[in-house]
């Protein structure tokens, strides 16, 4: 074997844990990448449904859904969480966490989906939303 061929093996053993879904040896996202986690997994996952800014020229166009929450709105710089506009009460991040996790567990009747998404991601989009009230 030559000196490269345990990193190639490593590597398609990397590649096919991957493919498989199951985790592999990847380092956490520091504090400071998580708006752009959440952005990233907003944009894939949230977006079609869900605008992020008022003036974002993106977000009317991708936003399939006109009774959808827009996200810059569940948070207020200086105010914090605000009321749920679908009738939960007050949000907090315990509140957004399980309402991404379970959103029918919570209200029967909405027409939000239950989005597959990880913990560390659902708290990407916590922190992204928190990001977009600070901007908007």
């Amino acid at each position: 074997m030559t000196r490269s061929a345990p990193l190639m093996v490593l590597t398609l053993i990397a590649l096919g844990l991957a493919a498989l879904g199951l985790p592999t040896l990847a380092p956490a996202a520091a504090p400071d990448d998580f708006p752009h986690v959440g952005e990233t997994v907003y944009r894939s996952k949230c977006l079609l449904c869900h605008p992020n800014s008022p003036g974002q020229a993106d977000g009317p166009r991708y936003k399939a859904r006109p009774d959808a929450v827009p996200l810059w709105t569940l948070y207020e710089p200086g105010q914090g969480w605000q009321r749920s506009q679908v009738g939960l009460g007050q949000w907090s991040d315990d509140k957004i966490r399980r309402w991404l996790r379970f959103p029918k567990a919570m209200k029967p009747d909405t027409r939000m989906i239950e989005v597959p998404l990880k913990p560390r991601e659902r708290q990407a989009v916590i922190r992204y939303i928190k990001h977009l009230g600070r901007k908007y």
